[in-house]
């Protein structure tokens, strides 16, 4: 099954990261955020295809971020342990920049705030 774009106007706090689902909060107030989208991936997701819609919908460069369901919890916030990557512009730089995301998962710096807090990282999923 392939990912899909989803606007931050119709969130499932249930499928996406806390990140994402506050920022809908944030739009549903009328408080004012960046253009973007969440794209909800899949192993099978065609990354490719991902970049391709974003430029229908988005100019470039993009930030890529991750919105894992543990980040920005009400008791962690996992700041600045998953990869942000900023100024994309290339289909090669937005694979590389997924691929570095979720490579994140298993970097020594959450290995070592997972094993503070008492976190499976094994169960951390993009």
């Amino acid at each position: 099954m392939l990912g899909k774009i989803i606007s931050l106007d119709h969130i499932d706090k249930t499928v996406v990261g806390n990140k994402a689902s506050r920022l809908a909060v944030l739009l549903k107030n009328n408080i004012p955020i960046p253009n973007g989208c969440l794209y909800i991936i899949h192993d099978s997701t065609d990354f490719q295809q991902v970049f391709d819609d974003c430029l229908a919908s988005l100019k470039p460069p993009y930030i890529l971020r991750s919105s894992f369901a543990v980040e920005d919890g009400d008791f962690l916030s996992f700041a600045g342990i998953f990869e942000s990557i900023i100024n994309i512009t290339s289909k090669s730089e937005f694979q590389s920049a997924i691929n570095k995301i979720i490579e994140s998962t298993t970097s020594e710096k959450i290995k070592t705030y997972a094993s503070i807090y008492n976190i499976d990282i094994s169960t951390l999923k993009p």
